[in-house]
């Protein structure tokens, strides 16, 4: 699944004005990540900035650590950031559902006597794992032009699957392949419009479950 987000976007498609953006070093930027959610550093006549909250759920916050805080300023650059943090807030108040359809399950199905145990990956388990594979993947095919593209694969892996999630479904935990996908479309688009990446990431979204 992972391999089909790269065939959404090309390397030019994620950079500022045409440049590229330069990283701030990951140690300065790991000092940030402390403070609480809804403050903005404004010490020292710093330009305002979205603070990174913090999470409950270990996973997720490994996710920050590993995945957002060494990128936070190609996020920022991007308007991501906040999108970003609207997504893993979601994941930490409800992310501990299924990451699997359980009306998929037929009786027949070979497949059956694997339930019980993928049934126990939980939402957040999964994309959270998505999200760091697929950051793999793009340092191994992109080597070193791989930043500007981190906040669209980042989005890709972490909002693919939120349609899932109960509480965007009107508390129904039950869902489907095909309508899962367009209420995470739909969300996405809400919470990151006017972000120029945008219709790559929903094109990813609505395509992720089909073949080739």
């Amino acid at each position: 699944m992972i391999h089909k987000l790269f065939s959404y976007f090309t390397p030019d498609d994620c950079t500022t004005d045409n440049k590229p953006i330069q990283l701030a070093p990951a140690g300065n930027v790991n000092k940030e990540l402390p403070q609480p959610t809804g403050q903005v550093d404004v010490a020292k006549n710093k330009k305002t900035q979205v603070c990174l909250p913090q999470f409950k759920d270990v996973e997720l916050q490994n996710l920050v650590t590993e995945v957002i805080v060494p990128y936070r300023a190609i996020f920022e650059a991007q308007k991501a950031l906040d999108g970003v943090c609207r997504l893993l807030d979601l994941f930490d108040m409800h992310g501990d559902c299924p990451s699997i359809v359980d009306r998929w399950w037929d009786p027949d199905n070979e497949l059956r006597s694997h339930k019980n145990v993928l049934s126990l990956v939980t939402l957040t388990s999964h994309t959270s794992r998505v999200a760091k594979n697929a950051i793999k993947l793009l340092k191994a095919e992109y080597r070193h032009d791989h930043e500007n593209l981190v906040p669209m694969i980042v989005v890709m892996a972490l909002a693919h699957d939120i349609g899932k999630i109960p509480a965007l479904r009107d508390g129904n935990p039950n869902y489907t392949m095909a309508d899962h996908v367009v209420i995470s479309a739909a969300k996405t688009e809400e919470i990151f419009r006017g972000i120029h990446w945008l219709p790559k990431v929903i094109d990813a979204i609505n395509n992720h479950h089909r073949a080739g």
